[in-house]
């Protein structure tokens, strides 16, 4: 008598499944306590003063710093998924056929979708520390 082993599509379809919506909800889990972790670490734990400009700071750079490598940890994961389906057979047969007015238009609303490379995401994150709010709150020159 044999056993096999071997788990049908069906049965490896939703193991895979279950994983990616394990990691989801781990994912969520860290970004939702972030900023509860560090505050708490931070403040009653290291007993750094809530209102001073160091507490602040310190609170700042490391809860953002976890929270953009989250970010882009769960982008390049979405974008890798998407890209996953989307061949390049398939875009050139969305994008064939067209005037090429209309699918320039169409190739570049197809990239704003997913803007994720060194060209976009270094100005956004520039951006965001040059914002008003940033300088504002920490009293940047």
């Amino acid at each position: 008598m044999s056993i096999s082993l071997t788990l049908s599509k069906r049965e490896k379809k939703s193991r895979s499944v279950a994983k990616i919506m394990a990691i989801a909800g781990a994912w969520f889990v860290l970004y939702w306590g972030n900023e509860r972790f560090w505050n708490t670490l931070l403040f009653k734990v290291f007993g750094l003063h809530e209102n001073s400009k160091f507490g602040q700071a310190a609170v700042f750079f490391f809860a953002d710093s976890v929270k953009i490598t989250l970010l882009l940890v769960g982008i390049t994961f979405v974008v890798t998924m998407i890209r996953s389906f989307i061949t390049i057979e398939r875009t050139r047969a969305f994008l064939g056929g067209k005037r090429q007015g209309v699918g320039n238009v169409m190739a570049a609303s197809a990239g704003v979708v997913t803007p994720f490379c060194s060209c976009s995401a270094v100005p956004v994150f520039i951006g965001f520390l040059s914002s008003d709010f940033f300088h504002r709150e920490y009293r940047l020159a």
